[in-house]
């Protein structure tokens, strides 16, 4: 539930059906949206503009943990909010998304790179799993010539042996991480992190 403080929105979890219904939600209705804070209409346009303008961003609402019998949700403490709070990573990609005006694609609203789809936390998340991924095929390299399999080729090549093993596995790694890449991203409806 959305409080409104000196301009600012701050926002309560309240357990059950004791919330907003979806007409009060403040998310995009038909070819705009409502503002949590007061219900106010909201065009599109307006929203675009905001984006591109790069006024738009995100803030921690609530934490979401796994319960006894499915999600809970938690209202976040101040401590909870500055742990969100981190800078991005140096090295994350530069890419663009690309830009199809048949589709409601994120670059209208000023998201334009894939790592804007992102908060910071979860870049950091992705970008260290990624590393690790590289870290991982060089133990499974070492282990397997320290036991005794032969060096071989790589798997790109068709190649056998130690190299093909590990590409192998770091292969299988990286599409778990590109799992994660999809259900974690910040436009997700149930996005963790």
């Amino acid at each position: 539930m959305p409080h409104v403080s000196d301009g600012r929105v701050s926002y309560e979890v309240i357990q059950g059906n004791d919330g907003p219904g979806k007409e009060d939600d403040g998310t995009r209705v038909g070819r705009g949206a409502r503002s949590i804070a007061d219900g106010t209409p909201i065009s599109s346009d307006y929203i675009k503009a905001e984006g591109v303008a790069g006024r738009m961003g995100s803030h921690l609402i609530a934490i979401v943990a796994e319960g006894s019998r499915g999600r809970i949700y938690v209202s976040p403490s101040a401590e909870h909010a500055d742990a969100a709070n981190v800078s991005a990573p140096s090295d994350i990609p530069e890419e663009d998304l690309p830009f199809d005006p048949r589709n409601v694609w994120t670059p209208s609203y000023g998201l334009t790179k894939f790592a804007d789809l992102f908060t910071n936390r979860q870049l950091i998340a992705l970008t260290t799993f990624g590393e690790l991924v590289d870290e991982a095929r060089a133990r499974v390299y070492t282990d397997a010539i320290a036991s005794g399999m032969a060096d071989g080729t790589s798997l790109e090549s068709g190649g056998t042996g130690a190299q093909a093993y590990a590409d192998a596995v770091a292969t299988y790694l990286a599409l778990a991480v590109s799992r994660c890449t999809d259900y974690n991203s910040s436009l997700t409806p149930t996005c963790q992190g």
